[in-house]
């Protein structure tokens, strides 16, 4: 018998890299199976903290808006004279986007939590072994987990955000007759900002999630690079240059922009900002390719 026919002949499991080869799931399969993960996790824990997410950032927008807007006037004040010092209120008043979304940076780190949660949670429950024998090539893995949890952080990034403001901008009009678009023109653009403020900073909590591989290591690690790394770097660089630096501050100008002196222009807010989300998940992709699964 020549060698050509007995090669023909041989079954299947006589050729193990080529069978194996064929049973690698593809990149659909896999994101198909990540987000299947994440369903149980949006319901017990996504749309729980969605809701403490809206309920923090309309308190914090009401209490702004209690302390800098609002000013009690004494009864016996003629109605004329309280209509004047209700319009100086007005001329001094902040920008309103400003009250609204004063506690996005809060949300940005929760965000980042549900992120470093997305990326921890098959090493806490140990199924990330099974995972890598099922899906051998770990950067298509990577890639679809990374996918998953920005899909699942999108909508709840954009419906936090709508819903916020609709409900600031309503308090702002019942305490003082006025609305957001009285005073913001592009208000579209700032929307947008913070929300990619909350999907950046979920990104950045996925990579160090994916890093630290530990739930509590990698939420410890989140709140210190977001919000007092650069802060500590405080004496040694200026703040003019922390604002080029530091995420929650590039976070900011991404929907709050005060046009101080010094503040990077918002063409340069956006890379500078992804820069971080960028960087860590080029790190995290490196272990997690190159790396066990413990």
């Amino acid at each position: 018998m020549s060698a050509t026919t007995a090669d023909a002949e041989l079954p299947d499991e006589a050729w193990p890299e080529e069978a194996a080869a064929e049973d690698v799931p593809g990149w659909r399969d896999v994101l198909r199976a990540e987000n299947a993960k994440l369903r149980s996790i949006f319901r017990l824990v996504t749309l729980p903290a969605l809701g403490v997410i809206v309920v923090l950032l309309v308190g914090i927008s009401s209490a702004n808006q209690q302390q800098r807007f609002v000013v009690s006037v004494p009864a016996h004040i003629p109605a004329a004279q309280a209509a004047q010092i209700r319009a100086l209120q007005l001329s001094n008043a902040p920008d309103p986007l400003g009250i609204i979304f004063g506690g996005v940076v809060l949300a940005a780190v929760l965000f980042g939590c549900f992120g470093a949660y997305c990326a921890c949670v098959e090493y806490s429950n140990g199924m990330i072994r099974s995972t890598l024998t099922a899906v051998p090539r770990r950067g298509r893995l990577f890639g679809a987990k990374l996918t998953a949890a920005m899909l699942a952080a999108a909508p709840a990034a954009l419906a936090s955000i709508l819903v916020v403001f609709w409900i600031g901008d309503a308090l702002l009009a019942r305490h003082l007759g006025i609305s957001v678009g009285a005073f913001e023109g592009r208000v579209l653009l700032r929307l947008f900002g913070a929300v990619v403020c909350l999907l950046g900073a979920t990104a950045l909590g996925f990579a160090i999630g994916m890093i630290m591989r530990s739930t509590a290591a990698s939420i410890v690690a989140l709140v210190f690079v977001y919000l007092f790394l650069i802060a500590l770097l405080g004496a040694a660089v200026s703040h003019s240059v922390q604002e080029y630096l530091a995420p929650s501050l590039l976070g900011e100008l991404l929907y709050l922009r005060d046009g101080g002196s010094g503040q990077p222009p918002l063409a340069a807010a956006y890379p500078l900002y992804l820069a971080w989300p960028l960087v860590f998940s080029a790190a995290a992709y490196l272990r997690f390719t190159r790396s066990d699964a413990g």
